[in-house]
C-alpha cells in the first residue's frame, strides 16, 4: 500500500517506510546471507547481524515521524523546547540501553531503541498539542499507524 498524499503536509518519505521496515524484518536473514556471507563472517556471525537488523529495521518508521517532528520544531523555531524535550528523551535513552544490555546482551541495545522510538511518537502527541495545537498529530499517527498495520498481512 502506497501513501497517496490525503494528508497535507505529510509527504510519502514519512510514512513509506513501514513497508520498508516489515520487508527488512522478515527477511533479514536472507538479507544478511546474501550480503555478508562469505568468508570469516559465518552462520554465527549471520545470526546475530540478522537480529540486529531486525530491529533496527522496526526504527525507520519512528524515525521518519521524529525527523517530521524535528523539522516542524526548527521551522517554527521552538529550539528551547526542543533542547529539553531532547535531554529527557536521551536520558531515557541512556537509561533504556542500560537496563536493555544488562538484562537482555547485546540485542537489548536496539530493542531499547525501539522501545524509547514508540514511546518518543506517542509522546509527540503531547509535544505536538502543546507547541503546535493547529496541527493535528492525531491525524499523522493515524496515517501512520494505518499504514504500518496494512503492512503487517502483507508481508505474514
Amino acid at each position: 500500500m502506497r501513501y497517496q498524499g490525503n494528508l497535507p503536509g505529510i509527504s510519502a518519505e514519512y510514512v513509506e517506510p513501514g513497508k520498508d521496515s516489515w520487508q527488512s524484518f522478515l527477511y533479514s536473514d536472507s538479507l544478511v546471507t546474501f550480503l555478508f556471507k562469505r568468508g570469516a563472517f559465518n552462520e554465527s556471525a549471520v545470526k546475530t547481524s540478522s537480529e540486529f537488523l531486525k530491529y533496527f529495521a522496526l526504527l525507520l518508521p519512528m524515525l521518519a515521524i521524529n525527523t517530521m517532528a524535528s523539522r516542524l520544531l526548527m521551522a517554527y523555531q521552538k529550539i528551547k523546547q526542543s533542547f529539553f524535550y531532547q535531554i529527557a528523551f536521551n536520558s531515557f535513552l541512556l537509561v533504556f540501553i542500560y537496563v536493555g544490555i544488562k538484562n537482555i546482551g547485546a540485542i537489548g541495545y536496539p530493542i531499547a531503541l525501539v522501545c524509547l522510538h514508540v514511546i518518543n511518537v506517542l509522546m509527540c502527541y503531547f509535544l505536538f498539542r502543546f507547541l503546535f495545537p493547529q496541527i493535528n498529530y492525531t491525524r499523522v499517527l493515524f496515517v501512520f499507524f494505518k499504514i504500518v498495520f496494512l503492512n503487517i498481512p502483507i508481508f505474514i
